[in-house]
Formats: C-alpha cells, sequence, structure tokens
C-alpha cells in the first residue's frame, strides 16, 4: 500500500482541506518547498502563495495567504490567514 499524507488546512473561518494526500507543495518564505511521505519533522513559515497537492494523480491548488506548516510524521497540518480554491 502506498504511504500518504494526511493535510490539513486550516484558517480562522474553518477547514478548507481535510483529507490524505500523495504530496504537498507550499510557499515557504525561503521559496516552495515539497513535503513526501516520511517526510522528516519540521516547521515552516509561510508567505502568501499558492498550495497545491496531488491526491489520486489529480493536482489541486489553493491561494493561500501567510501562516505556518508542521510536518509531524506523516500528518501536514497547514494554518494560513486565507485559503480559495484556484
Amino acid at each position: 500500500m502506498t504511504k500518504r499524507l494526511f493535510l490539513e488546512v486550516i484558517t480562522p473561518q474553518g477547514v478548507a482541506v481535510r483529507e490524505e494526500v500523495d504530496s504537498v507543495v507550499a510557499p515557504g518564505i525561503e521559496g516552495y518547498l515539497e513535503v513526501l511521505p516520511e517526510h522528516t519533522t519540521f516547521l515552516s513559515a509561510l508567505q502568501v502563495g499558492e498550495l497545491s497537492y496531488v491526491k489520486d494523480g489529480y493536482e489541486r491548488s489553493l491561494q493561500v495567504g501567510g501562516g505556518v506548516l508542521e510536518v509531524l510524521e506523516d500528518r501536514v497540518l497547514v494554518l494560513v490567514e486565507s485559503a480559495r480554491p484556484i
């Protein structure tokens, strides 16, 4: 069975995304960063930009406001000011 990540994107208005995904690409302060299953634990600030994720071979994208991204085991938690599908 293929390993997956559990992605949650949360804004002050509520949950924008909560699902299992194959990968996540987020707009870090120093540039875009990619998270794959079994990634090391880390915390990063995010800038305004495009957050994308792949699920079952399909890429989906959100325009996100600044915030933070935390990776812990196979869980990715993204707390941002805003998130809207693009």
